[in-house]
């Protein structure tokens, strides 16, 4: 029986590091290639997939792709958060958009994304216009606003982050509580001229709820409305598949996926493979890979 559960996890354990390990060679650094050029070219108008397969690009609301944030700690001075209710007002106006959520990202992130450098936010916002042409997020720490960032009309004029976003999901029914006051126009010619109707952005928080999407998300997105009053509610949404640094940040992203390349043509395709017999009735199997050997029990 010994044998037996060894030559399964052993071929479980090959199995994970052929698939791993494959190298797709040319055709791997040309996808990284394709990926660092579209992240190059990114800017709020663009919301469609450009070609990787060799199929036609998809448009909205099929996909949510590339929208891009700058910092705008210029703007912090004129944001002012009322610790009392946490609310908060932009040029000594009431602003409104979500609800405050918990801080998905890591820190790492948090300079590009206009946090300042020795601040500890623990929650985010997303506000509407007119907080940018096309709104922005906030970040506190419970006290005072200490980071903001907005969707630029055009990402190649600052660093900037891009968020992506997976499939569209069909949600059923809005939630109570989005019904009056949080959806908001689109004010995005391309996303109006594909149907977009109103939005929001949706916290994980109120995504897991069951009086929100009542969905499994590990992220925030937003949710769009695609009907007008007159036709059957059409709800869906992009679920927030994580933030990529673009290039006009830095060249690191190319270099990254290089490298990435590089790595894996270097990784052997059939790793050696040896096994060893203790006496015990167990085995000990040792795989090389990349000249280095890998002994398990």
């Amino acid at each position: 029986m010994a044998l037996m559960r060894k030559a399964v996890l052993v071929s479980s354990f090959l199995a994970n590091v052929c698939l791993s390990a494959r190298p797709e060679g040319g055709d791997q650094k040309a996808r990284a290639s394709v990926l660092s050029s579209q992240a190059h070219k990114a800017t709020i108008s663009r919301v469609w997939s450009p070609d990787v397969t060799g199929e036609e690009p998809r448009g909205f609301p099929d996909v949510l792709e590339g929208v891009p944030l700058c910092a705008a700690q210029d703007k912090l001075q004129e944001l002012e958060l009322d610790p009392s209710t946490m609310s908060v007002t932009f040029n000594g106006a009431p602003v409104t958009g979500s609800t405050w959520g918990e801080i998905t990202l890591k820190p790492k992130v948090y300079g590009l994304l206009g946090v300042t450098e020795g601040t500890l936010p623990t929650k985010f916002a997303w506000l509407d216009p007119p907080f940018g042409k096309y709104g922005g997020y906030v970040y506190t720490d419970g006290q005072s606003i200490v980071g903001a960032n907005v969707v630029p009309e055009d990402s190649n004029t600052c660093e900037s982050y891009l968020l992506t976003f997976g499939p569209p999901v069909d949600i059923p029914e809005l939630p109570p509580a989005f019904a009056v006051g949080r959806m908001k126009n689109v004010n995005l010619d391309i996303l109006r001229e594909a149907g977009a109707k109103r939005f929001t952005w949706v916290h994980k928080e109120e995504g897991l709820a069951k009086r929100g999407l009542n969905r499994n998300v590990e992220r925030g997105g937003f949710l769009y409305q695609m009907n007008a009053p007159d036709e059957p509610l059409k709800l869906i949404f992009f679920e927030m598949a994580g933030p990529h640094k673009t290039p006009q940040a830095s060249e690191a992203l190319d270099e990254h996926n290089e490298e990435l390349s590089l790595d894996a043509s270097n990784v052997m395709e059939s790793p050696a493979v040896t096994t060893l017999s203790t006496g015990s009735g167990d085995v000990k199997i040792s795989v090389t890979v990349n000249g280095k050997q890998v002994t398990t029990n």
